[in-house]
């Protein structure tokens, strides 16, 4: 079977990291088979879009990162053909706007977005921005929360060797959004909605941390 040209990288990166990272995901029953929907997860490591995307299986995710990491050659050539776009922080990136609803739209591909913006430095969950509320305003589809827990062990901010470790991801249902996409869409309104996703990704760990307990 012929890759396409988005498969090699993905592949091969992949099969390098599986060397040091065992990884388990639970809920893969509520990734939407075929239409697009955004993916909201904690965000603590650069491991998070590699391990989330193949946990997906079946779907190709498409992902927001940094602009910096563009500007570095090799990098900048595998991310793009994994699926990243560039985003500048801390203003309104209008070509990344417009890029977030072209692969939804028309490529019909789901895409992942960190609400907290940027990888923890502590490993704890950070508050949600107010930019996804945005976001998910501009398009009203689906939105699936996951937690993934490991990643910051492995290979937390301000490191560049990975440690072997377990990974876990759990995907949750899809976020019920909709009394707050009725409401006057306004900063407050975004930050509601973005509130309400962080809580369903804290739910998620709440509820992974008491399995786990049990063993």
């Amino acid at each position: 079977m012929k890759l396409k040209s988005f498969a090699l990288p993905r592949y091969t990166f992949w099969a390098v990291i599986k060397q040091f990272v065992k990884v388990s995901a639970q809920g893969i029953e509520n990734i939407p088979k075929e239409d697009p929907f955004i993916l909201v997860s904690n965000h603590a490591s650069y491991l998070d879009p590699l391990v989330l995307g193949f946990s997906c299986e079946h779907r190709h995710i498409s992902f927001m990162a940094k602009a910096e990491l563009f500007k570095i050659p090799l990098l900048n050539w595998f991310i793009r053909h994994y699926g990243a776009f560039p985003i500048k922080r801390g203003l309104v990136d209008q070509f990344a706007i417009q890029e977030f609803k072209n692969q939804i739209f028309v490529k019909r591909k789901p895409v992942l977005v960190f609400p907290e913006g940027t990888r923890t430095i502590t490993g704890d969950l950070q508050p949600a921005k107010k930019g996804i509320g945005y976001l998910i305003s501009m398009v009203k589809i689906p939105v699936i929360p996951a937690y993934i827990s490991g990643t910051f062990e492995c290979l937390p901010k301000g490191k560049w060797i990975i440690k072997p470790g377990k990974v876990i991801v759990i995907f949750g249902s899809e976020i019920d959004l909709k009394d707050l996409l009725m409401l006057e869409m306004n900063r407050n309104t975004y930050l509601k909605i973005s509130n309400r996703i962080m809580d369903e990704i804290k739910k998620l760990k709440i509820f992974l941390n008491s399995k786990t307990s049990n063993f």
